[in-house]
């Protein structure tokens, strides 16, 4: 969204139909005018407009993301009063879904899943990995601290950061030096996955050549110049005091529950894996998904 471009016509561009725009955005711009700060304000936009589209449309699949307790916990950490209030928050907001359910008259028809897309970990400082590889030779910074030339670049994902070679010759290399770092214990990470290791053991890929891990406390800056150990701030997710981007097995896991006409009641799962969440919702809604990683998770569903 442009500074010249109102609200309404930034969700005409990004494709909402003018029906969408009279009968869901129009009369919930209330909440959003005026709006000094993302959240909770936008989350209440996004679950009113989410209830119009209910009692309006009924729709057969509807996702709702919102994302209060997420950025209070970057602010503030995994637990405090901020946090608590969050949940209240999504209370509420269920609440109004809940009613607008009923009212649309499609209670009996309709399946309820509340899940999460990670969970979050404290963190007590962020490490520049990218001047660590410029101190240990890996990679050249000029004056004004931009980047020249490299053999190997971190980016980071929060809690782990992917490491990029630039030449297949200097992966050897690279994996040496980034082993005796985790050796060494200092630098904030206890394991070096290879790009073939991610992929295999955890369905993560790209065009990274090896992604190191957190040792549960320090996240990864992307910054080049020193100092190489930083205190958190809310500057950027990475940086707040807690955060996410790190293996699944760490902390609090992402919750899944559900209620509905097509799940059996009092049935409960020690873990699965959230790529099954799709081939679940798909199966619900007898559709096919024959090139999904993930399988549906039958033992919850009552389908004829």
């Amino acid at each position: 969204m442009n500074e010249q471009e109102t609200t309404l016509e930034c969700f005409a561009e990004s494709g909402s139909s003018p029906e969408v725009i009279d009968k869901v955005i129009r009369p919930n711009m209330h909440l959003v005018d005026g709006m000094h700060r993302v959240h909770p304000h936008c989350d209440a936009f996004v679950h009113a407009c989410a209830c119009s589209i209910i009692r309006q449309f009924k729709p057969n699949l509807l996702l709702v993301h919102p994302a209060n307790i997420d950025e209070y916990r970057h602010e503030t950490g995994m637990f405090s009063a901020k946090v608590t209030h969050g949940l209240h928050e999504i209370d509420l907001w269920l609440g109004e879904i809940l009613k607008a359910i009923r009212d649309a008259g499609i209670k009996q028809d309709t399946d309820l899943f509340i899940v999460s897309d990670h969970g979050q970990l404290n963190i007590t400082r962020s490490i520049a990995l990218n001047a660590l590889l410029a101190d240990k030779g890996l990679l050249t910074v000029d004056d004004q601290g931009q980047v020249t030339d490299y053999v190997a670049i971190a980016k980071s994902t929060g809690m782990s950061a992917q490491i990029y070679v630039k030449n297949p010759r200097d992966l050897d290399r690279v994996r040496a030096v980034l082993e005796q770092m985790k050796e060494d214990g200092l630098y904030g990470f206890e394991r070096v996955f290879t790009a073939e290791e991610a992929r295999r053991e955890e369905g993560l890929y790209g065009d990274f050549s090896f992604v190191v891990e957190t040792d549960g406390y320090t996240s990864f800056s992307n910054a080049f110049t020193r100092p190489f150990v930083r205190r958190v701030d809310n500057s950027d997710y990475k940086f707040g005091r807690a955060t996410h981007g790190y293996h699944p097995d760490k902390g609090p896991q992402p919750t899944l529950m559900a209620c509905g006409p097509h799940i059996k009641a009092g049935v409960r799962l020690d873990r699965r894996s959230v790529i099954d969440e799709a081939p679940t919702y798909a199966r619900i809604l007898g559709v096919e998904m024959p090139e999904a990683e993930g399988k549906a998770i039958e033992e919850i569903l009552a389908l004829e």
